[in-house]
């Protein structure tokens, strides 16, 4: 059966007729427009829409060299979002008194974020890429993959929120 006789079979079970819209069809679709939209994401030929995934892990670092260089972090970070062809809008630093420090890249598709504890050789990080015109999920992986083989880290804790 085609989509577009599916949404006729929906639209005729309201019992509109005369192919005229009226005020009581329009409250009746409303009130179930939820069941419409699958069917009107095909008509258009569009995915399910999906916010995109969120990744946050800790890890453990060995070597803390890599926690208190904070230029370390925007380099190779700059070089990861040219790899996946993600786009800038800013970045804003803060290094401790302890040469820990705090990055929150915005991006244009969400943010990287990260803060380090050189004190305790932990790290948190924070990946999100949304789904605006394409399904991020794995990128936001070998993202967050990239990352982990930079710091040569352990992961300690480890959440995929799919948004």
């Amino acid at each position: 059966m085609a989509n577009l006789d599916i949404l006729r079979i929906i639209i005729d079970g309201y019992g509109f007729e005369n192919d005229s819209i009226s005020n009581s069809f329009l409250l009746k679709l409303s009130k179930n427009i939820i069941y419409l939209v699958p069917y009107i994401n095909i008509l258009m030929d569009l995915p399910p829409y999906s916010p995109g995934l969120h990744k946050l892990v800790t890890l453990h670092v060995t070597e803390t060299q890599k926690l208190t260089d904070s230029q370390g972090f925007v380099a190779i970070t700059n070089s990861i979002l040219e790899q996946y062809n993600l786009e800038k809008v800013g970045v804003i630093v803060h290094d401790f008194d302890n040469d820990s420090f705090t990055i929150s890249f915005c991006l244009k598709e969400s943010h990287i974020c990260i803060h380090t504890w050189p004190e305790y050789n932990q790290l948190t990080l924070d990946v999100y890429l949304c789904n605006y015109q394409q399904d991020n999920s794995q990128k936001v992986r070998d993202v967050m993959a990239n990352y982990i083989t930079y710091f040569e880290g352990t992961i300690i804790k480890d959440f995929e929120i799919n948004r």
